[in-house]
């Protein structure tokens, strides 16, 4: 019964994709929705992005994702929102998540798919 009155959200990857016909991608930030708006947490440095194409302009990515924090905070559906950011910028599929959405949540799931995992011993103790 307790189990039934825990609220659900949902987070989502977003993913870059440098060149969509190769199919590669990156994950560089999470989409949150929090009972009916939607909400974009990003690595504003994209060092992971940097480490592993360290020829695309991180800039106009951030714009990218300003523009599309923007545009999400102006709608309910998400959906079409996402699309006119396409073949560019896509999300997984939407994952459950128990509400709300706090902050240590954010750092864990940002530390698990969006930061770089750590080379070695000297940069896992930082």
């Amino acid at each position: 019964m307790a189990s039934e009155l825990k609220r659900v959200g949902w987070y989502r990857l977003l993913y870059y994709q440098p060149a969509p016909e190769t199919g590669e991608r990156i994950t560089i930030g999470l989409l949150f929705e929090d009972e009916g708006r939607a909400f974009l947490h990003y690595d504003k440095h994209f060092a992971k992005l940097r480490k592993l194409y360290p020829w695309i302009d991180s800039k106009t990515v951030g714009f990218y994702l300003e523009d599309l924090k923007s545009a999400l905070a102006k709608t309910t559906c998400i959906e079409p929102v996402l699309n006119l950011y396409g073949p560019q910028l896509v999300s997984s599929d939407a994952r459950k998540v128990t509400l709300p959405i706090t902050d240590a949540l954010v750092k864990m799931l940002m530390g698990k798919f969006v930061q770089p995992a750590p080379r070695g011993p000297h940069e896992a103790k930082q």
